[in-house]
């Protein structure tokens, strides 16, 4: 059983045809986790994994693309009260690509602490977006010795030492680069997992889990079937399957 540990199921791209996208992971022996990122979008993911509880988990969370949009402590209640039915706080984190802004560089920070705590209180792990502040989320979870944090699309060599130190797992894309060539080289075993951030990142074309067979397929090449099982093993403990 392999595992995605990141995708977005609930995205309008999949409206028409999940049940097919759903069958596709049957067959490729594919589970996945269904991620929110808003309100809206968390009521979706949670919907569509009570109907196919079986290949499906969720996480829950407000994600900084909508930390500023959004009201917070609506979305801490929504995540609190649905606690018991999912399996990681996320997406969650930083992205100051995005946000040039000081005043929402804040309510980003705000947020992200509010759901690591979160996370902390229910033993969650955290499913953690960062872009272009990667070096002050490393820091910040350093400094929490926050449990299980999981840097989703991770793609910064240079600070993957810093990573590994913090305690973090890192998640690995469907995107074909040297960045990813050198994580599998250089990573831990058992400190890495493989995502497809469905519907995106995928040659063009819409993503779907199935696809994160192509992230274990390379890990194997570079570093063997035993690391490679390894990962998925990991995902496995780590969101309950």
């Amino acid at each position: 059983m392999l595992v995605d540990c990141h995708a977005h199921l609930e995205h309008r791209d999949f409206e028409r045809d999940l049940d097919a996208v759903i069958a596709h992971m049957r067959k490729t022996g594919v589970v996945c986790v269904n991620t929110g990122a808003n309100l809206e979008a968390n009521r979706k993911a949670l919907a569509i994994t009570a109907k196919y509880p079986d290949i499906l988990k969720t996480a829950l969370g407000l994600s900084p693309h909508d930390a500023n949009r959004e009201n917070l402590e609506e979305n801490l209640a929504f995540i609190r009260k649905n606690a018991g039915k999912i399996c990681a706080i996320g997406e969650i984190g930083l992205d100051f690509h995005y946000f040039k802004k000081e005043e929402e560089r804040e309510k980003q920070r705000t947020a992200f602490i509010a759901q690591l705590d979160l996370a902390e209180e229910f033993d969650l792990p955290a499913v953690i977006h960062t872009r272009e502040a990667e070096a002050e989320v490393i820091a910040l979870l350093a400094e929490r010795k926050q449990k299980n944090a999981v840097l989703h699309c991770f793609l910064q060599p240079q600070l993957l030492d810093a990573a590994m130190k913090a305690g973090c797992l890192v998640s690995l894309p469907t995107l074909k680069n040297k960045a990813r060539v050198t994580i599998i080289e250089r990573v831990q075993d058992g400190r890495v997992l493989c995502e497809t951030d469905s519907p995106y990142l995928w040659r063009g074309e819409r993503n779907e889990p199935a696809n994160v067979a192509e992230v274990y397929g390379e890990m194997e090449r570079i570093r063997g079937a035993a690391f490679a099982g390894k990962a998925a093993e990991t995902a496995r403990n780590l969101f309950g399957w």
